[in-house]
This record gives structure tokens, sequence and C-alpha cells, in this order.
């Protein structure tokens, strides 16, 4: 069995480790903002005796070396991928919810320092690891996976409408990209994709729009991408800060690890064990 641990990277000399204690995992991290020292996370926490995620948001706070993890967005059916979309000044989530056959949308907004979601709109259908992002044409861009696993499933991609009232559309342009499936995004020329196989998280590949294979050091990442891409099954850059989720075996740990260091140290903490496949069940 295995499990996730959640990574944030601000420079060489600052970097976060989060590990969960034996009855969660961390996974799918998408950076909400930055404010001075403080860095604002969106992730899934999912409880292993309960089977499913929920949306959690993590405040790191680099100068004090503390952190928050308090749950944000909780349903009765399973939440992960909490997808940051930012559109007109405002901040929006869209999490992966498909065992109701729809993605809602859910408005972000700080009232006396706590955050709350509320829906405004949803998208109808099935849809994996759904990823919103602003083109370089100013309109928004929907990439998203139709299979089960890794290996079973293709990638597609179409302009998304998010100002149509209670429902978001799709263009009527849907692109297939291939069979790679979502694993965030960054601000480079290519974007992480999970690597096909049966096992969960059994790594990233950076791909560009031509569908060739970038190093992370060739894109200008840190080294420490490099090092654990390999352990990685989602990575986001955003406001110049990277966070991703690393595999590592469980650990009966019964409280929250976590750690501020350096990168040195953190990779040092985190070891260079290369983990094999285990049967674990389904984690998505």
């Amino acid at each position: 069995m295995i499990s996730f641990s959640v990574c944030l990277f601000k420079d060489e000399q600052n970097v976060f480790l989060l590990r969960p204690s034996i009855r969660e995992y961390f996974a799918d991290p998408f950076i909400l903002g930055v404010q001075e020292d403080k860095v604002y996370v969106l992730l899934e926490v999912y409880r292993r005796f309960r089977r499913k995620g929920g949306i959690w948001l993590l405040a790191a706070d680099f100068q004090r070396k503390t952190y928050c993890l308090k749950p944000l967005i909780e349903e009765s059916y399973h939440l992960s991928y909490p997808c940051v979309i930012h559109k007109d000044k405002q901040d929006y989530v869209m999490p992966e919810s498909e065992q109701v056959s729809a993605q809602h949308l859910y408005r972000l907004e700080w009232s006396q320092e706590q955050l709350r979601a509320s829906k405004v709109s949803y998208l109808p259908g099935r849809y994996v690891d759904l990823t919103v992002r602003r083109s370089e044409k100013g309109h928004y861009v929907a990439q998203f996976y139709n299979g089960t696993s890794n290996s079973n499933g293709l990638l597609f991609e179409s302009e998304i409408f998010l100002d149509c009232g209670s429902e978001i559309r799709l263009g009527d342009e849907v692109r297939v990209k291939g069979n790679r499936r979502p694993g965030g995004w960054t601000e480079t020329v290519a974007q992480p994709f999970q690597r096909s196989g049966v096992d969960y998280g059994s790594g990233l590949d950076f791909i560009d729009a031509f569908g060739l294979e970038i190093s992370p050091g060739v894109l200008g990442l840190p080294a420490i991408v490099s090092l654990y891409q390999h352990r990685m099954h989602h990575l986001n850059q955003s406001y110049g800060h990277l966070t991703f989720d690393i595999k590592e075996p469980v650990t009966p740990r019964f409280c929250r690890e976590s750690l501020f260091g350096s990168a040195a140290l953190i990779t040092k903490k985190i070891g260079m064990t290369s983990l094999v496949k285990s049967n674990h069940g389904s984690l998505a």
C-alpha cells in the first residue's frame, strides 16, 4: 500500500513537506494564491476509512514556519483534482466529481480571514482531471480524460464557456490529443501529464504543444522535480511557486508530519527509494 505527501517549493532554501497520517493521503495540489510569505494551496485529502476525498485549504507560512490545513468543500460524494480558475479578478475552483456526472464550479471568497466556497455553475457530464486554463488568445481551454485508469482513455481538449448562467458548456470542436492524462499545469511551454500504466502515481512527463517530451531541467524547473518526477502524480506551478504530490510508502504515523527546510534537507528526508508497483486498490 502506498501513500502521497505534498511538497511546496518556494526556492532552494524554502521548501515545505507535509506527510499524512496513516488514515489519509494528500493529492492534486493547486496553488490558489500567495500573500507575502504565506502560500495557499487547494488539495484533495483522501480519508482511507471513508474511501472518499474532500477539498481542503493548506496555508503554509514560510516566515513563521507554520501551516494550517482545513476542510473547504465536503460533499456526500468523492471530490478530487481541485482545478483553480482565475477569472475577472475572481477565484474559482472546479473539483472532479465524476460520481455525480457533473463538475461543479465553486466561487471562492474570503470572509473574516476564512475562505468560503459556494456553487455557482456546473458542467454536466463525466470528466476526469478536468484542467481549465486561460490560453494565449484570451479564452479558456479545458483538457480532460475519459478513462478510468492511466491506460484506457483518451485526452481531449476544447474551449470552455464559463459565462452561461447555471450551466457551463464546452465548445463545439472537441479535439483528441492522444492518450495522456492531465497532471496539473506549469508556467512553461510544456505541461505535466501522468505516465501511462496501471500503477497510480507512476510519474509525470512534460509535453509541449507538438507532443514532444521536454526534461524539467530544460524547462527551468527546480532540480527537485527531475529528482522525483518518477514518483509524482500531480504538479502545479503558479505565482512563482511550485507544488506537487509525491508517492511514498505508507508509514504507521497517527499524526501529520511537517517540515520546513532547504531543498537539500527535504530531499534527504524523502530519500531516493524507488517504489515497486503495489496492489493498493483505487486511489483516483
